[in-house]
């Protein structure tokens, strides 16, 4: 792919040591709703036992918001965007310490804030090019997280695979660069 017409270039951001404070967990679409009430089910469970970590929870768009709103409480675990949250999901994303997703592309989106990438991995789990941090259940994911702990620039392997996924051009924006693709193909 050609960059991401969202950002106009990405830098390198140099971080300190991992900390687990705050966790942004996005839900797939709906045919994927078993993998996200197990999500929603590990997440719950880790919280018994880590009591300093807060999970704030998007839910696709196309999700029947009913079905989930039982399920997503408990202790440190929020569902955002109640009307009282500042700025759009990837703002959340911005401000956690590291992210939590199964299938839903905005992995790919937030390899530009460089924080860890957690993937909830069963039998419907697709392929993406993101680093392999994945968990099937809540001790895998205190595992990953344990494993983190302290590390210092945790961020680099997410800055190189971003830089994989997407092309940053130069001497042109990205949207320029587009255009000039789409129409070297047109004139062929």
């Amino acid at each position: 792919a050609v960059g991401n017409p969202n950002y106009l270039s990405i830098k390198k951001i140099k971080r300190e040591k991992f900390k687990s404070k705050i966790g942004a967990v996005s839900l797939d679409y709906p045919q994927y709703d078993k993998s996200n009430f197990e999500v929603i089910k590990i997440i719950k469970d880790f919280t018994k036992r880590n009591s300093g970590v807060k999970f704030y929870f998007s839910l696709h768009p196309d999700l029947d918001k009913s079905k989930y709103l039982e399920k997503i409480n408990g202790r440190n675990i929020k569902l955002w965007g109640h009307g009282k949250d500042k700025g759009g999901w990837m703002e959340q994303v911005k401000k956690s310490d590291f992210l939590v997703v199964h299938n839903t592309t905005i992995a790919l989106e937030s390899l530009k804030f460089q924080i860890p990438i957690l993937r909830y991995k069963d039998n419907t789990s697709a392929v993406m090019s993101v680093p392999e941090k994945n968990f099937s259940n809540s001790k895998e994911l205190e595992e990953l997280l344990s494993g983190l702990k302290g590390k210092e620039n945790y961020g680099v392997e997410y800055y190189e695979t971003y830089l994989k996924n997407f092309h940053q051009p130069k001497k042109i924006s990205i949207p320029d660069c587009y255009k000039k693709i789409i129409l070297e193909i047109a004139n062929r």
